[in-house]
């Protein structure tokens, strides 16, 4: 049974997204949750919207970089200030444009890098110097992407899966490392879910349209869908569940995801035909 009633969380990128709906499923399942981001209006609306459902002393909005030491720290200051320590973390932070390696540049290469896999690592180094000798079994769980191995090869996306596939060793480092001190470390790799980036109209359009054709399940998910395996994971349902990378993307890297640079070429080249 998925159950967090006393553990603390903490989940980066919380405002909106897989990350606001993660944050949500985690205080519903008894967590007392801190959300960051660094849309300070986003966040604290999340903040507000998850603690009318779920009590608002139980969910504590931090704005902050996920990719600033500083602010990390300062998260997990408010987080054991609030709380009193931290039991759980989801490193949720991350994201990166569509550029093929001709066009993309070192500061595009290196930015999207420092948000997808030097965050959770700068997270995951805080949790585990913070965390006191014989503290309670503890969980993270990174928030990767079936871009980063399994679905196969997407034209247009080098950083953004080199980063992820990155992200997906490095879980599984930090759990050999982490394990005698308690701590489980797995990674949900996701494929297109709804969100800001991944708007109503980009699903309805041809690229979640793509998406849903290359999914057994036969459609595009939902924040929910991967907020609930991410629950899972935090929870003691899962204790013998670590270094693993979870694929929660319907089956799509079963038939591999769809090259996105050729479905939107050939979206822009028959859309006149279309008007």
């Amino acid at each position: 049974m998925t159950e967090l009633v006393g553990d603390v969380a903490v989940v980066t990128g919380g405002s909106s997204g897989i990350g606001r709906g993660v944050a949500g499923s985690l205080a519903r399942h008894g967590a007392r949750v801190v959300i960051t981001g660094r849309r300070a209006d986003v966040l604290e609306e999340a903040a507000r919207s998850i603690g009318a459902e779920v009590g608002e002393d139980r969910v504590l909005a931090v704005p902050g970089d996920a990719t600033s030491s500083a602010d990390v720290a300062a998260t997990f200051d408010a987080a054991e200030r609030a709380f009193g320590r931290v039991d759980v973390l989801v490193n949720n932070a991350g994201g990166g444009p569509l550029r093929p390696i001709a066009v993309l540049d070192e500061d595009t290469w290196a930015q999207v890098f420092t948000g997808n896999t030097t965050s959770a690592f700068l997270a995951m180094r805080e949790y585990i110097r913070r965390r006191p000798e014989g503290q309670a079994a503890g969980a993270i769980v990174n928030i990767s992407s079936v871009n980063g191995g399994l679905g196969g090869v997407t034209p247009g996306h080098a950083a953004y899966s080199a980063a992820k596939a990155a992200l997906d060793q490095l879980t599984r480092v930090a759990a050999a490392e982490f394990g005698p001190r308690g701590v489980r470390v797995n990674s949900v790799a996701p494929g297109a879910t709804r969100s800001e980036t991944f708007s109503d109209a980009v699903v309805d359009g041809p690229l979640g349209q793509a998406f849903a054709e290359r999914t057994p399940l036969g459609r595009v998910a939902e924040a929910s869908d991967i907020a609930e395996v991410v629950a899972f994971l935090c929870s003691r349902a899962a204790a013998w569940v670590t270094g693993v990378v979870l694929q929660a993307d319907g089956g799509t890297h079963l038939l591999g995801v769809p090259d996105f640079l050729d479905v939107m070429a050939r979206w822009r080249r028959d859309r006149p035909a279309q008007q």
